[in-house]
């Protein structure tokens, strides 16, 4: 069985009207738990403090992502010393600058699992090469989830990014250390969120922005 220094359960935005997860993050934590216990790896890390996207649309979540989740993992037998997190990051790109800055570099981490479901793989792995670096290898396991928690902006958040970042160098993470999140690229889907929510009066719906 192939061993890693740490498994990788990403941040997900939960829906403010139960403020539950998507099946797929209980999942991904279910998962990093049960390898964890086999001697897959030491350590699950978390990440994200909140959805960027609720700063756009003027919806305040009660708590931390990676402290709901470790809340979780804690409540399903989880030793506390296996958890390690960052809660700064509000977007993935932020999730693999923290997390390699505040998790990866003080614990000497450097080959990871990270498992996700399949409909983010693409967009993961080009932001990781990007921000975490090659220098840190990772492999992928996905999870089943159901239809309606595919994410909905995917594709256009990929190709957003790819302009972005297309001139900077594979694991530059200190280029980004400035841009979180006032960067034009960060303008761009404050005002699409803002715009489509001029047009959607019912609160309950904001979510599905």
């Amino acid at each position: 069985m192939k061993t890693y220094d740490a498994i990788v359960v990403l941040g997900s935005q939960p829906d403010f009207r139960t403020w539950k997860f998507p099946s797929h993050t209980y999942k991904s934590l279910d998962r990093a738990l049960e390898l964890v216990s086999q001697g897959v790896a030491p350590y699950i890390c978390l990440s994200g403090d909140h959805a960027l996207k609720y700063d756009y649309t003027g919806i305040t979540q009660p708590f931390r992502e990676c402290d709901q989740q470790e809340e979780y993992l804690l409540s399903k037998g989880c030793p506390p010393e296996a958890i390690l997190k960052e809660g700064e990051s509000r977007d993935t790109v932020a999730n693999f600058y923290y997390l390699k800055n505040l998790v990866f570099k003080p614990k000497q981490i450097k080959n990871v699992l990270l498992i996700t479901t399949d409909f983010r793989v693409e967009r993961i792995k080009f932001l990781w090469q990007k921000v975490v670096g090659l220098d840190y290898p990772v492999d992928f396991e996905t999870v089943s989830y159901s239809e309606d928690e595919v994410y909905k902006s995917e594709a256009i958040t990929l190709q957003k990014q790819q302009e972005w970042l297309k001139d900077v160098n594979d694991g530059d993470d200190a280029w980004f250390k400035d841009k979180f999140y006032d960067d034009p690229y960060y303008l761009y889907w404050k005002k699409r969120d803002q715009d489509r929510l001029r047009t959607e009066t019912d609160p309950r719906k904001r979510y599905l922005i």
